[in-house]
This record gives C-alpha cells, structure tokens and sequence, in this order.
C-alpha cells in the first residue's frame, strides 16, 4: 500500500447537492478499489490560476489515502472519464513527506 494524496476539481456550474454527490461518488470509488482515505478536506469554491475551458474557478477537494498503485491507476482513469471533474492530480507521497505533512 501507498499513501497518495488526491486534489480534484469540481465544475463551479453545478449546484451544491451535485457536487457532494460528485464527491462522495469520488469517496465510494477509492474504497471501492480497496482504498482507505486517511483524511478529507473540502477547500469549497475557489478561483482558478487560468481559465479551464470556459470556467475560471471551480469546487477543490483535497483526500490523502492508502492505495495499491494499480488501484490508483484505475481511479485515475474513472477520473479523466468523469465530466464534472475538471481537473484532478493524484501524488505519491513519500514516507518523508508524509512526516513533513504532519
């Protein structure tokens, strides 16, 4: 197992009851795949650095989880298929940094 940390991006254009929807559909894939989330932050909406199509900021949402990498893989996947998901990157942490986040 792996800790990775997940930040996603939810389009700003849907309404709140969608974007948790959205988010605990993200949540319910990880555990899924045999995932353990560590911890959950939702950042709520904020501006974007650049314009994302025609969308200049969006919902962020950032988990830390336990995950094998092949399972990481899949999700990642789901992700790039998913349309409210504007933006998502998916790190491995190093057991270093990881003493450094806490």
């Amino acid at each position: 197992m792996r800790d990775y940390e997940l930040t996603f991006v939810v389009r700003p254009d849907i309404d709140d009851n969608q974007t948790k929807a959205a988010a605990s559909r993200i949540e319910a894939l990880i555990t899924q795949r045999g995932g353990a989330m560590t911890n959950s932050q939702n950042w709520g909406k904020r501006r974007m650095a650049y314009v994302n199509g025609r969308h200049a900021e969006g919902s962020y949402h950032v988990y830390r989880l336990n995950m094998e990498p092949e399972r990481a893989a899949e999700v990642e996947h789901e992700l790039n298929l998913d349309e409210q998901v504007m933006r998502f990157i998916m790190v491995h942490l190093d057991p270093v940094q990881l003493e450094a986040l806490k």
